[in-house]
């Protein structure tokens, strides 16, 4: 979904920069965070977060573009729906850490395809490695038992 949403962000950024009108600029985006549309696919998102979503799906739950969706999303949520998805996924495999359960069984309830996928992408976005996470959360953990 990455891949997709990227290539249509940039050829949607690209026709709208070239097209014959001019898009007003001050105009809003139309949708907003309390949308239906974009309530369903962020409620999709958020219960469906370890299979493989496309953004065509997406886009097909929020009756909108492909094109249009990735906009709009991004203009009520701040982020395109594959980023979305991924601090979804990492706010999960947090969760599953700190209950104790291992990094195999976080990988696949999570929907990475392997413990590095997860691995680079739990580093990128809390800054420590998942191992170095759960070990942070064992010993804080064991201090809390202690006190």
């Amino acid at each position: 979904m990455q891949k997709e949403c990227a290539l249509l962000e940039v050829v949607g950024e690209i026709v709208i920069r070239h097209a014959s009108t001019r898009p007003n600029a001050s105009a809003p985006i139309s949708g907003s965070r309390s949308s239906t549309p974009l309530r369903r696919v962020r409620d999709l998102l958020e219960a469906e977060y370890a299979r493989t979503v496309t953004i065509r799906e997406l886009a097909a739950v929020a009756g909108l573009s492909t094109f249009h969706l990735i906009r709009v999303f991004r203009a009520a949520f701040g982020l395109p729906p594959y980023k979305y998805l991924e601090q979804i996924r990492i706010q999960q495999a947090r969760r599953l850490i700190q209950l104790g359960f291992p990094l195999t069984h976080v990988v696949h309830a999570t929907g990475f395809s392997d413990q590095s996928h997860l691995t680079r992408y739990f580093k990128r976005i809390v800054g420590v490695t998942p191992g170095m996470y759960a070990r942070a959360s064992r010993d804080l953990g064991a201090r809390e038992r202690v006190a």
